[in-house]
């Protein structure tokens, strides 16, 4: 697939990583390369809810957070929208 100049095509590969609950604040993970401010552990509905009505993540972490609800049936076909939402996040030549 070509791009127009100013885009950028990235592939993503996504790995879900079930946490138990009551584990520390960071589940585990040590923050170090600055990459993460921080980890939370926030219910999916509240999660659902910053993805599709503010800015609180970055865009790509917002397509990860999409993938999951998706896949895990939080966002259904029976939504408005569903299909081209999904249509969207399966564009490209994933070759």
């Amino acid at each position: 697939m070509r791009c127009a100049a100013e885009c950028v095509q990235v592939h993503c590969i996504i790995l879900s990583l079930q946490t138990v609950a009551g584990s520390d604040r960071t589940h585990g993970h040590v923050l170090q390369d600055g990459e993460v401010e921080s980890f939370m552990r926030l219910p999916i509905a509240e999660v659902a809810d910053l993805v599709a009505n503010t800015d609180e993540f970055k865009d790509n972490c917002n397509l990860v957070i999409i993938d999951f609800l998706i896949r895990h049936g939080h966002i259904v076909p029976e939504q408005p929208g569903y299909l081209a939402l999904l249509a969207g996040m399966r564009q490209g030549d994933c070759s």
